[in-house]
């Protein structure tokens, strides 16, 4: 095998976590090559015994204490470019090892096209397109994850549109003793104690992300209080991770979890008004990170592509908006500032829609 010297001033930062691991990379990378990957001469194959000099594995864990896995770097690439999978180090380890002498790739673009990258490119050279996305090449994390997407699709239909969706951001709060009712006078949110009635101030609300939802069915009487459930907490409530804080030092504890019942959460959409009489400065720490969500939008699951140069479409099964998740078949009510005037329009088709210029 050639050998080509990488770049050992090309590591991660001291204060980033990271930490040497390089037995784990050879051998996925010797998976990646084994899988039918031919260099352009015929009937020859590449096998990586060993990293090249002056390359190395760094991993770091996940930021959430939750996910116990640790995601992979590698290091040493001339371009300073660090690769998070072997799949994507492929083309420039055969480039570095065909030109021994070449400081770095070919491309002035070092980092591989991802998916829609190639999609672009396929328009702009064909004019047209229509393809599955499914058929195209994903990463090794996109096909790890496939089968809890499927089986969130799968159980979207099942669930009352009431019901909080994984992904979701949310109002939620604690355990605490009575129900949370609305003050007609003030419009504020308060706890009433169940027994005497008595005013008990208000809820301690933070913000949050749906990360599981109830395996037991969850009724309309669920909102105003919990029924009597068969199954443990961990089955037959939500499971809600506290929106993490980006700075100051409640930043840990805003990443911590809990099984919460339904009346104990809030649509996210609803903060102006849970968060009546409450003084900004009493606002839990997850809360202002979270409104920054209002402003962002994320495809779910992208399986198809169709467009005329310079225009493309992308279609997904689901999307992101702001805080709320909406999916193929959904029914969604559309208001305007004339509140007087609404209408209700059932997802037939979901886009990502890319206007160009010629």
């Amino acid at each position: 095998m050639a050998t080509v010297n990488g770049d050992v001033s090309h590591r991660p930062p001291p204060s980033g976590n990271f930490s040497a691991s390089q037995v784990a990379y050879t051998r996925e990378t010797r998976q990646g090559m084994d899988g039918g990957k031919r260099t352009s001469r015929a009937r020859e194959e590449i096998h990586i015994n060993r990293l090249p000099a002056g390359y190395e594995l760094f991993s770091k864990p996940r930021p959430l204490t939750s996910v116990k896995k640790d995601d992979k770097y590698l290091y040493g690439h001339p371009s300073h470019h660090a690769f998070d999978s072997a799949k994507r180090f492929y083309p420039h380890f055969v480039h570095l090892m065909e030109n021994p002498n070449a400081r770095a790739c070919s491309s002035q673009n070092p980092a591989p096209a991802n998916k829609y990258t190639a999609i672009f490119r396929q328009l702009r050279e064909n004019g047209t397109i229509k393809l599955n996305l499914k058929e195209m090449e994903s990463s090794l994390d996109c096909r790890a994850e496939q089968k809890v997407m499927n089986a969130m699709l799968e159980n979207i239909p099942k669930q009352s549109s009431f019901i909080p969706r994984v992904g979701e951001v949310v109002l939620w709060c604690r355990e605490f003793e009575g129900e949370i009712v609305i003050n007609t006078q003030t419009n504020e949110t308060r706890v009433r104690d169940n027994t005497s009635g008595r005013d008990l101030g208000h809820p301690k609300w933070l913000a949050g992300i749906i990360t599981q939802v109830p395996a037991e069915e969850v009724s309309l009487k669920d909102l105003l209080r919990e029924t009597t459930k068969r199954d443990a907490e961990s089955v037959s409530r939500f499971r809600v991770e506290c929106f993490p804080a980006s700075n100051g030092s409640a930043k840990e504890s805003s990443k911590q979890y809990s099984y919460v019942p339904m009346h104990q959460i809030r649509p996210m959409c609803f903060w102006n008004e849970a968060l009546v009489g409450i003084p900004d400065e009493e606002w839990h720490p997850s809360i202002l990170p979270a409104l920054k969500v209002t402003a962002t939008m994320s495809a779910v699951e992208p399986y198809g592509a169709t467009g005329t140069w310079p225009n493309c479409n992308i279609h997904c099964k689901g999307i992101f908006v702001g805080f709320e998740a909406l999916f193929l078949g959904d029914a969604v009510r559309f208001t305007t500032i004339d509140t007087t005037v609404w209408g209700v329009m059932v997802l037939r088709d979901l886009q990502v829609q890319f206007k160009g210029s010629h």
